[in-house]
């Protein structure tokens, strides 16, 4: 095959793609996922392109263009005017849904024939004829194309396209059916608002709106016909900034190589349930990919995560279904992380919501690793989850050492771990040599508390290690439980023997300073000085919490008074009698 052979490149409009070819998306791309906000886009711009090339109803001599970016497609062998979509499908199928929307509302329309013209131009857009009066798709979906079929092809009106979709039970309505659904749902009640007015606009309107659409969006069409050709191209179009996210690209060559050694169905549908086990959020596919492999094979960065699992899929002397099995079993581990096991001990949970409250993601790989070894020996599990916890507090809040160090000692023992290079106390030890006590004690001693929710999590530990069970303990971080500056960060004239101090602001949020207290009290003591907040008439102090810390305040005034020395002698009492008996690392 020749250079000039691999692709042919031209500009076409929408009419000319939706008139000239028929598509199959194959079920390895990524599953439609335009929401609202892509969808909107696209109706904006169809909008403005009105405004653009009509004045007062009538089309202007010169037509300005709108690029709706590249559609790259694959040629099927023996199959005429038949293409895979490799980039693009999105753009297509909501192409395809306003096509759908915009025929309710051309049936409306009195005039028959320039009714029928409009249908003659707008239903082939997405409908083909079969048989008899059936429809066939021009665009056949990877996933949920029986739900497409009947919903857009088939169904003129949305009262119809509704019923369809009410019939489903709501474990029928899946992501792709939901959006199919509701862009569906968008359109009709755009196009509705858009229509509405004087009856003599109405023609004219709807009229300019499928004439913009078709002739007006412009493509830079690519057909290739040799597959890794159209994946070079694929990649390259969506490697910096991207429509498509690395677990995208990475669904699509593990399954264009399953599909290669016969294993598609099993490896799609594995695929699916890795999916539907693996927690909300933003993009976790792709954050549990890149655990999983810096877990087993090597560190790597979200930007280097295809490239690393395309090279490893296509190195693999096994089939890529072994390689899906094995993250479709692990992505329960990676669930449980978020939402620990019931059946795992109490400090094993609480240390895994610790972790998830410190937003320390970079754990998870060897938490992974750890589940992988350990997480039906609940004794074991308990220990190495606590380490974990203990390490990146230490290491990460506390030491505030970089994000890349702690990937990389994370990422070292996992692998050690997952290997059987390391036993479980290898790994602890291994942790501990990175944050030894020494180093650990003496950066809590100067740690300044800049964020909130790390001060709260501090000395909510230290409350519940002093209620030991019994009593009161502190709620969640949350609006009725408050982190209070003893001397507060806006003085008043109480606080006239400190705040001139040049090391005020460095002070006042050291951990020294902070006290977990209640709403009411909090509000009620507000700026005032150290004499009216620990004891004041409405008992609305620190006496009168019911939490432990702010009683203990008075213990480190300095001639009476709550000064600079107050709040180190304080932190450096907090540090010795709780740092290593909260956070041992062992």
């Amino acid at each position: 095959m020749t250079i000039e052979s691999w692709f042919s490149p031209r500009s076409s409009t929408v009419e000319y793609l939706l008139d000239k070819f028929r598509y199959e998306i194959p079920v390895y791309q990524r599953d439609y996922s335009w929401e609202e906000d892509q969808v909107e886009a696209l109706w904006v711009d169809v909008i403005n392109q009105i405004e653009k090339n009509y004045t007062n109803g009538q089309k202007n001599p010169e037509q300005i263009p709108h690029f709706f970016g590249a559609i790259v497609l694959e040629t099927i062998p023996d199959e005429i005017n038949k293409c895979i979509i490799i980039d693009g499908q999105q753009r297509l199928v909501t192409v395809s849904l306003l096509c759908s929307t915009l025929i309710e509302f051309i049936l409306r329309i009195d005039d028959d024939q320039k009714k029928s013209t409009l249908i003659s131009t707008v239903l082939p857009k997405y409908a083909l004829r079969g048989e008899g009066n059936n429809r066939l798709p021009r665009i056949q979906l990877g996933n949920e194309h029986n739900f497409y079929k009947e919903f857009i092809v088939e169904k003129d009106t949305f009262v119809e396209k509704e019923k369809v979709f009410n019939e489903l039970s709501t474990r029928q309505k899946t992501p792709v059916i939901q959006r199919l659904y509701n862009n569906a749902k968008y359109f009709n009640d755009k196009v509705s608002g858009y229509l509405s007015g004087p009856d003599d606009t109405y023609l004219t309107k709807i009229s300019s709106m499928i004439d913009v659409l078709f002739s007006t969006f412009v493509n830079l069409q690519i057909v290739v016909e040799n597959q890794g050709a159209a994946y070079t191209i694929f990649e390259t179009l969506n490697e910096r900034g991207l429509d498509l996210a690395p677990a995208d690209l990475i669904k699509n060559e593990a399954l264009r190589l399953s599909e290669q050694q016969g294993k598609l169905v099993e490896s799609n549908e594995l695929w699916r349930e890795m999916v539907s086990a693996l927690p909300d959020g933003k993009d976790p596919i792709t954050g549990y990919l890149r655990y999983q492999y810096s877990s087993k094979h090597s560190s790597v960065e979200p930007k280097e995560l295809y490239y690393k699992i395309s090279d490893y899929l296509r190195n693999l002397k096994t089939p890529v279904v072994g390689y899906m099995k094995e993250v479709r079993e692990e992505s329960e581990y990676y669930a449980n992380l978020h939402e620990p096991d019931i059946s795992w001990t109490e400090k094993t949970r609480n240390a895994l919501m610790d972790i998830k409250s410190l937003k320390i993601t970079h754990a998870y790989p060897l938490l992974m690793a750890a589940s992988v070894k350990y997480s039906t020996d609940n004794q074991k599990y308990e220990r190495i989850v606590c380490a974990v916890r203990d390490f990146c507090f230490r290491f990460f809040t506390i030491s505030r050492n970089r994000v890349s160090k702690l990937e990389l000692i994370i990422g070292e023992v996992a692998r050690k771990l997952r290997a059987g290079k390391y036993s479980l106390d290898d790994a602890i030890k291994a942790l501990k040599k990175e944050s030894s006590d020494k180093v650990f004690t003496e950066d809590f001693e100067n740690y300044i508390a800049r964020d909130t929710k790390i001060a709260f999590f501090v000395l909510k530990n230290i409350e519940d290690h002093l209620a030991g069970g019994q009593g009161v303990t502190v709620l969640p971080h949350s609006p009725n439980q408050h982190i209070e500056h003893v001397m507060p960060k806006k003085p008043g004239l109480e606080w006239g023997h400190v705040s001139d101090n040049e090391l005020y602001e460095k002070y006042v949020n050291r951990l020294g300073n902070l006290l977990v207290l209640e709403k009411d009290i909090n509000k009620h003591i507000n700026n005032k000085g150290y004499d009216y907040k620990i004891n004041n008439i409405q008992q609305k102090d620190y006496q009168n919490s019911v939490l432990k810390l702010p009683k203990e305040t008075s213990n480190y005034l300095n001639d009476g008074l709550w000064n600079l020395e107050s709040i180190k002698k304080r932190q450096q009492k907090i540090v010795k009698e709780y740092a290593l008996l909260l956070w041992p690392l062992s």
